[in-house]
């Protein structure tokens, strides 16, 4: 066998490994993108809001494509423009009764959000935001609600409101409380294992999504009060997720009068007492208080100090 016949040889094998090795690489790309899933999102005639996500596009204004893999919790916020209100989800969504909504990537689908023209403002209603801490139960509250409010406090959970709400007899107070566990929930089931002892909620649950679930709740009462006047309460890890939501832009498109911050007694003296001068968050009053969401009395009087007409005009 002569030398050049075995470099021929040799040219040859290598020629033939370069194209096996390049079809099977054009086959992982093909196999790539055939599992790739596209979702069209639709904001319908193109006005009165937009629809945020946390996958690749995060605001879309009118028609936008998302790219997922397979098996990825996709979730939307449907957030209306002032002077509109978030009507109803359709197609992949249409089952979602609130502004969130959470879809896991199995297909490609498409949905759309329908926004509407607030023809007529309400007049201005005053509304308390109670924001449970993520390991609360809803009975941390109950003393104050059934003091000021007759129980009449509905829940709202993942953006939905649960039950009827009627205003306090003197002041014209509505109230709502949020009981977050939406993303928790979700984000446990992506899980293989979950240990009570080792997992912490702030890994289940990030700030980010947490105050989606505020911008949800708030997007909720909205659909019931156009002209909303909210002051918020956050308790424990809630007040953080609180002050992440008076950045949003839904946030700064409401009027919020303020934010009261409580912490346990007990806890770490983080939060100063009522005598404190309350501290502005972009150009929203912060008031933080050493309290408990039990210790009604000093709730109320905070709430008093941070703004009389607004909480005591008619007690």
């Amino acid at each position: 066998m002569s030398i050049n016949y075995c470099f021929a040889f040799i040219g040859g094998y290598f020629k033939h490994l370069n194209w096996l090795l390049l079809s099977v690489l054009i086959s992982l790309i093909w196999a790539g993108e055939a599992v790739a899933f596209t979702l069209d999102v639709k904001v319908i005639g193109g006005v009165g809001g937009h629809v945020a996500s946390d996958q690749g596009i995060k605001e879309c204004f009118s028609n936008c494509t998302l790219h997922t893999t397979p098996g990825t919790f996709v979730n939307l916020l449907a957030i209306p423009d002032k002077g509109y209100r978030f009507l109803s989800w359709q197609d992949a969504c249409a089952n979602t009764t609130g502004s969130l909504c959470t879809l896991r990537s199995v297909d490609n689908a498409k949905l759309s959000a329908r926004f509407a023209k607030i023809d007529k403002p309400q007049p201005q209603t005053k509304v308390l935001l109670l924001l449970h801490d993520e390991g609360e139960r809803h009975w941390v509250w109950n003393e104050f609600v059934a003091q000021y409010f007759d129980n009449q406090c509905p829940t709202i959970y993942g953006g939905v409101v649960l039950g009827e709400d009627s205003a306090n007899s003197h002041n014209h107070v509505h109230c709502y409380r949020i009981k977050f566990g939406y993303y928790r929930l979700l984000n446990l089931g992506q899980q293989n294992t979950y240990d009570n002892n080792i997992v912490q909620v702030n890994e289940l649950a990030s700030t980010e999504q947490l105050a989606d679930e505020v911008k949800a709740a708030v997007i909720g009462i909205l659909n019931r009060h156009n002209n909303l006047n909210l002051m918020l309460i956050g308790h424990e890890g809630a007040a953080i997720v609180a002050e992440s939501f008076l950045t949003s832009n839904i946030a700064k498109s409401s009027a919020i009068i303020g934010l009261l911050k409580l912490k346990s007694t007990g806890q770490d003296n983080l939060y100063t007492d009522l005598n404190s001068t309350p501290t502005s968050f972009d150009d929203t009053t912060v008031f933080k208080l050493n309290a408990g969401p039990q210790q009604v009395g000093k709730i109320s009087a905070a709430l008093a100090q941070m703004d009389d007409f607004w909480w005591l005009s008619r007690w």
